[in-house]
């Protein structure tokens, strides 16, 4: 599974007040530093992911949403299997602790499932294109 590092460079939320629902776009960039060799050094990807909130599906903030996702990666270690694309669908649950501050901290977990344009990444085989994506 790709580990990465993302920087979240946009955030735009839209309310539908007359359907009760929130919509998101994030935009993110990453750059991957490994310690372990056996993975493709020099990589870099990015993504987008669309968020689709329930407002309804709050309770005493605890809530839960759904994330349709495509991430783009690349390496310069390989010139075969030097990219793959990832697409994937899945449910998220966050945790807000506070609402009514300044900053709003909160914790997010996530996974579901994915699907790899290829099993191949650099020089690393990943079994097979189905995997489960995690995030947050």
């Amino acid at each position: 599974m790709l580990k990465r590092l993302s920087l979240s460079l946009v955030g735009l939320f839209v309310a539908a007040s007359s359907y009760g629902l929130q919509y998101g776009l994030t935009v993110n960039y990453g750059n991957g530093i490994w310690f372990d060799s056996s993975k493709p050094s020099d990589t870099t990807g990015g993504g987008i992911a669309f968020d689709v909130v329930p407002q309804s599906w709050d309770w005493h903030g605890l809530s839960l949403y759904g994330e349709a996702a495509y991430d783009y990666w690349s390496t310069s270690e390989t010139d075969t299997n030097n990219t793959i694309s990832v697409f994937s669908i899945d449910p998220v649950i966050r945790y807000t602790f506070l609402t009514n501050t300044y900053a709003t901290p909160y914790l997010e977990a996530s996974a579901g499932p994915g699907i790899m344009s290829n099993n191949q990444f650099g020089n690393r085989s990943l079994g097979t294109i189905f995997t489960i994506v995690t995030g947050k």
